[in-house]
């Protein structure tokens, strides 16, 4: 009997909290050098593969790999075979996973050997029952200390001449991959994941006493409910990543996100056992592979999706390869660590047996159960926060740009031009744009040895190798936090001069991050670069009509206006050409227009009794604008400079015709910005009088709470508190943007067009102690819809996505009327009251600046391509939101969805109108014969034109509201919103927000005020 199994191999640390690639990644692997062959019973010809490469823990980088596998040939009988995979996991996951691994075989000997005569399907699948129990017995007895810890195994027995018998304990998982009638080879599973999302399992474990909750629900943070969805297995995504577990009734542990294993004896007394669930088929004609592999695979991949990548390769190897390779890079993406990734292949060349239609044949399609885990395809709470932490950018300084020119050389140019032409930054630019940026690359000249970037420092320039060889290093964490980082660490890339000019630091342009690596020039070279505040100060240079929008924006008498005023008599506005020497308007002489230096320069002189006073105009600057309110002789004269001077124009007649007369514009801004003063009632109760109940919403500093007034007899909840815990506020750095956000709540409270919105909040009152501020709200919210859109399993009806539309743009036409751009739209800011109306909860990016903004906030799916390219977004990206966010509903993922970052990135660049038609699949509501309004109007919504994007008054009359307005509400909504505030009120934790575990003991100075 032969034997091939997993091995202890060694640990590297990567302990640089990069996650390991290149050389490191390779020792990670355990992997034959080539396929093997194999024969299983008499005729059937086979070749297997497998791999197993080791996870990778920033906090534990040198954490043994807990997968274990084994492969036995001529098991029990010549011409047998057992392949097998145990996915160990606690503190002594490893141990427990190869003490399995080399038990099991001998285990399920054993029991084949009590047998007597010819061994039946039946009698095989009894051994295999009895020999699992058997291992788990000996594990008990083992020195293996299993109270916490043990494994899952997922293992294939062929048998006979062309049987097999599957034995299934936990997660892990086998597939087959067989071909159907109509030539299409599609993935069948042979396992059923034993997890609490099955219904079955969760109630033979609670039999036991068991708690089946998830770790947001242990926290506080979720409400308790029973709802784990029926979904097929390994077919359908998991919108959470946040499964239910298996919980003492007692205490919090052990926390399983499995219903059987081996070893976890303390689990065991909670139902958690080691019979594995079976099945016996023949092996077909049609069957072309087997896929085994522990839940590292599956957690992010559907079977078929694996199946499908095996099946672009003819050696299992390269397949094996190509799968955990792609399961390792989704890990990355969606988590902060990857899991230990097993998986073995067999590919069946040659099977002479009965056809799947053969009655002898299990039928495949009757072995589904309800309720298996799916698969994730979202971030983790700890990697959004992450990526959240390094994208919060804040706007820089003003400088002049002239100091960064220096002038360029064609070939300079064109070589600078050939580095950049891919980059989906450099992409939309327009050629007088383009021009400047090649002024201000600053040319960069290197010794061998010089530091070009310091790995943990601050990124700010972005960098084009002209020539020159420059290595890419890695150093462990703790000797960059300590300052001891002299060599850079470890070689992982070179980027040498050549045609293509490779290029690095690119998402510096964008926003601050620390450095990943160090770079470290490895020759005399030379280097282009870029910083980023030149880089947005290039994109910010705004066509005509921005850049006069901006100017009108400045003058005093025009600050009235509002931005559709503003963008009316921009519209007005005609140009008028002057030549040097001719005057535009003259001292004494009464004038009726206003004007705005487009191009050239001019002579402003007031003549007066000591002389004159003179002084030069240039390009945006402006006069008369007096005239636009009264009519007066002219106090100064404005003589043209230059030999030819634009200037934009509009008389009061015209401005009084496009946006009416001036003084009462501001007369009635007067009045909005007295009601603006005036303070908060202070009616509101005391803060000991506030009885915090369950959650709403939970964000890095703060928590959203139900709360009712303590000696309310009707027990009516009729508040939502926001509780923001000041260490956590200072940690993240959030000081002045959390002060900003109440200010900006404060000035806005007190709007009627504000107050009355039924979309927005309502603030009552504001407390603070020594541990946390607190605003109180009046408006009573149950949950997100976030959490409502796991309640229905992502399951929306066009009816509930018009109902959150028709919301938002009410919160939305509310806020844009007050030039506020709210920038933060997303499932998780989108919250519901009792009655289901949408509320926009967080204004954290919110800003009373509704143009020329440049801070890049929110998740990367969701931003606006004109965000992005940081040329300046104002109140159209929220339209922009709003659309990613219903489309994300209706199909379960944005239509930007990719891999890494950059590549969102680009493809938001890249999107074109009229194109979200092919990001539409099957099956999903939108690909439905009855939602062409609804589809048209998320075209408007998410247009990469943000000029041509929907409005507020443009979408209340969109065809697919018609007839809504007067009706709004959705009762489907409704009911989920009044379960989930009852079950809110269930929730008696007075710990919640009161800040215990938070003390805060430093400076209080940047809350003063609130």
């Amino acid at each position: 009997m032969g034997l091939c199994s997993s091995k202890d191999v060694s640990t590297r640390a990567s302990g640089n909290g990069m996650a390991p690639a290149g050389q490191e990644l390779l020792q990670r692997i355990q992997a034959p050098e080539k396929s093997e062959e194999c024969l299983i019973g008499a005729h059937i010809r086979a070749r297997y593969a497998y791999i197993s490469q080791r996870g990778y823990y920033p906090d534990s980088p040198t954490k043994a790999n807990q997968d274990a596998f084994t492969i036995v040939r001529d098991f029990h009988k010549e011409g047998g075979w057992l392949f097998g995979v145990f996915d160990g996991h606690g503190g002594r996951g490893d141990e427990a996973s190869n003490y399995v691994k080399d038990e099991l075989p001998g285990c399920l000997i054993k029991e084949l050997n009590k047998i007597q005569g010819k061994l039946s399907v039946e009698d095989y699948e009894e051994a295999c029952l009895k020999g699992h129990v058997l291992c788990n017995n000996l594990l008990h007895a083992s020195p293996v200390e299993d109270s916490l810890s043990g494994t899952t195994s997922i293992s294939v027995l062929f048998h006979g001449t062309d049987y097999m018998t599957i034995s299934n304990v936990g997660d892990s998982r086998a597939i087959a991959g067989v071909r159907t009638s109509s030539g299409k080879i599609r993935a069948v599973p042979l396992s059923h994941d034993q997890t609490p999302y099955r219904k079955d399992e969760r109630i033979r474990v609670k039999k036991t006493g068991a708690r089946i909750l998830s770790l947001d629900q242990i926290e506080g943070l979720e409400p308790i409910h029973e709802n784990w969805g029926d979904v097929n297995l390994g077919e359908e995504l998991d919108e959470g990543g946040d499964p239910p577990r298996i919980w003492s009734p007692r205490e919090e542990a052990p926390g399983t996100a499995f219903t059987r294993s081996l070893g976890d004896s303390y689990a065991e007394t909670l139902g958690v056992f080691a019979e594995p669930e079976l099945l016996s088929r023949r092996i077909t004609k049609d069957d072309v592979m087997l896929v085994i592999a522990s839940d590292g695979v599956f957690e992010f991949l559907t079977n078929q999706s694996v199946l499908d990548m095996c099946l672009k390769f003819q050696d299992p190897l390269e397949a094996c390869r190509a799968v955990v390779a792609e399961s390792y890079e989704l890990w990355l993406q969606y988590e902060l660590r990857t899991d230990d990734i097993t998986m073995i292949a067999i590919y069946i060349d040659d099977a002479s047996a009965p056809t799947a239609n053969d009655k002898s044949a299990t039928n495949l399609n009757d072995i589904y159960v309800e309720g298996v885990k799916p698969v994730r395809r979202t971030l983790s709470r700890q990697k959004k926060n992450a990526m959240m932490k390094a994208r919060s950018a804040r706007e820089d300084d003003p400088f002049d740009i002239q100091d960064y020119i220096s002038p360029k050389t064609e070939h300079e140019k064109a070589r600078i031009s050939e580095a950049i032409k891919a980059s989906f930054l450099f992409q939309h630019i327009t050629p007088s744009a383009r021009e400047l940026l090649f002024s201000v690359m600053e040319k960069v000249r290197v010794k061998e040895g010089d530091w070009v970037i310091r790995q943990g420092d601050e990124g700010d320039r972005f960098y084009i190798v002209d020539n020159g060889k420059f290595e890419v290093r890695i150093q462990d964490e703790e000797k960059v936090k300590n300052g001891t980082n002299v060599d850079g660490g470890r070689l992982v890339h070179t980027y040498n001069s050549g045609s293509s000019h490779p290029s690095f630091g690119e998402l510096a342009l964008m926003y601050s991050t620390p450095r990943a690596a160090s770079i470290i020039a490895a020759s005399p070279g030379q280097l282009w670069a870029l910083h980023r505040n030149v880089f947005r100060k290039v994109l910010m240079k705004r066509s005509g009509r921005k850049e006069l929008m901006h100017t009108l924006r400045k003058i005093d008498i025009l600050k009235c206006l509002n931005v559709q005023q503003i963008q009316q008599v921009a519209d007005c506005m005609t140009e008028v050409t002057f030549v040097k020497g001719e005057t535009i308007i003259k001292q004494g002489e009464v004038g009726d227009s206003f004007y705005v230096m487009k191009t050239g320069n001019c002579q402003k002189v007031a003549k007066k009794m000591m002389g004159n006073n003179k002084l030069t105009l240039h390009e945006n600057d402006y006069f008369g604008e007096s005239a636009l309110l009264i009519s007066e002789s002219r106090t100064f004269s404005v003589i043209a400079e230059s030999d030819e001077v634009k200037c934009s124009t509009v008389d009061r007649a015209t401005f009084e015709s496009t946006v009416g007369k001036l003084n009462a514009i501001i007369a009635e801004d007067k009045r909005r910005r007295d009601e603006r003063s005036s303070a908060l009632s202070g009616a509101g109760p005391p803060l000991s009088a506030l009885k915090k109940l369950g959650a709403v919403a939970v964000d890095e500093f703060s928590s959203t709470v139900v709360c009712r007034i303590e000696g309310d007899t009707s027990g009516q909840v009729n508040h939502t508190l926001r509780v923001l815990y000041k260490k956590a506020v200072v940690e993240t750095k959030h000081q002045e943007s959390v002060m900003k956000e109440m200010d900006l709540l404060k000035t806005l409270s007190k709007l009627k067009d504000f107050s009355n919105c039924e979309s927005l909040p309502s603030l009552q009152s504001t407390y603070t102690d020594s541990n946390c501020l607190y605003a109180l709200y009046e408006e009573p919210t149950c949950c997100s819809i976030a959490c409502v859109n796991e309640e229905m399993d992502g399951k929306w009806d066009e009816s509930c996505i018009k109902h959150i539309s028709m919301c938002a743009i009410l919160g939305l036409a509310a806020l844009h009327t007050n030039g506020v751009v709210y920038r933060g739209i997303s499932p998780e800011t989108l919250l519901l009251t009792k009655d289901g109306n949408v509320l926009l909860s967080n204004f954290q990016y919110a800003r009373q600046n509704p143009e020329g903004n440049v801070t890049i906030c929110g998740a990367p799916e969701y931003l606006a391509p004109e965000v992005v390219q940081q040329q300046g977004h104002g109140l159209p990206c929220d339209y922009w939101q709003l659309g990613v966010v219903l489309f994300e509903l209706l199909q379960k993922k944005t239509p930007f969805f990719a891999p890494n970052e950059l590549d969102v990135y680009a493809k938001i660049c890249r999107h074109r109108a009229g194109t979200l038609a092919n990001n539409i699949e099957a099956g999903t509501p939108l690909a439905g014969k009855g939602v062409p309004k609804c589809l048209a109007f998320l075209e408007k919504a998410i247009h990469p034109n943000p000029a041509l994007r929907i409005t507020g008054a443009q979408a209340k009359k969109d065809p697919w509201f018609s007839g809504e307005w007067k009706k709004l509400g959705n009762s489907k909504i409704r009911k989920i919103c009044e379960q989930q505030l009852q079950q809110r009120l269930a929730t008696d934790d007075e710990s919640q927000g009161d800040g215990k575990g938070e003390k805060f003991s430093g400076d209080a100075g940047w809350c003063d005020g609130w």
